[in-house]
């Protein structure tokens, strides 16, 4: 069971992207992240389906740091078309370091993106973007992987620009970036998966999507980074503390 949340909390995500029993599911991951390529530094769970015309993401990672455990949970929503216009998103991060919480939505005229931000507890700051075309949020690189495959290919790269829902702070974050298909190799022959060069804010990594976007494998060479599917089974376990004599 996920931890109660006050402010906007679970009640508001639950509203806002919980899902009924029509929603379509496209998956329900679960991944290790390690920082160093080695050893386990988060997990987290990834969530997407589709909920009438409207695409959703819950995303739920847990850090480890030297002072403890650090939450980080997402619900972000985007129109179903294959640029995935944003329409919604609410982010609460909990830290020992102190505590964060976003939400946004486009107003009523659907050209600017308005967000409320609050560290601990601070007054709401009220931030505003205007929207960009083709502009959609960063949690949703999956699925835009997998609704724009077919225009994705190894001559030459496609572009991309993405809002990064989860830094809002002083402004709204936007970023450019490109992906481009490179040649296969032995994971993704054993996964069934497609690999791909992202370029993104200075950084290449590679990653290994099945086609409908979900996420199989991440690297990123220059730091060793290394992130990986697995089960919900493992990837909790790889957190808890050792038994006693071990």
């Amino acid at each position: 069971m996920l931890p109660e949340m006050n402010g906007l909390g679970w009640v508001t995500i639950f509203w806002l992207f919980g899902a009924n029993a029509l929603a379509k599911p496209l998956w329900d991951s679960w991944y290790l992240v390690y920082a160093d390529g080695i050893t386990p530094s988060s997990y987290y769970s990834e969530k997407v389906y589709i909920q009438g015309n409207e695409l959703r993401i819950q995303l739920n990672q847990y850090n480890k740091t030297d002072e403890g455990l650090e939450e980080e949970h997402l619900g972000s929503a985007a129109r179903d078309l294959p640029d995935l216009p944003p329409l919604k998103v609410t982010f609460q991060k909990t830290s020992p370091f102190g505590n964060v919480a976003i939400d946004g939505a486009l107003d009523q005229t659907g050209k600017i993106f308005v967000s409320r931000v609050a560290h601990g507890k601070e007054p709401r700051r009220v931030l505003k973007a205007e929207m960009q075309p083709k502009l959609f949020f960063v949690s949703m690189f999956p699925a835009w992987l997998g609704k724009n495959a077919k225009r994705i290919n190894s001559v030459q790269q496609t572009a991309f620009t993405v809002l990064l829902e989860d830094k809002i702070d002083t402004q709204v974050p936007i970023a450019d970036g490109s992906v481009m298909e490179t040649q296969g190799d032995v994971i993704s022959k054993n996964t069934g998966s497609r690999k791909l060069r992202v370029k993104f804010q200075g950084d290449t990594q590679f990653w290994w999507v099945m086609p409908n976007g979900e996420m199989v494998r991440m690297e990123t060479p220059s730091t060793r980074s290394v992130i990986e599917k697995t089960t919900r089974e493992k990837a909790i376990a790889a957190f808890l503390p050792p038994a006693k004599g071990k």
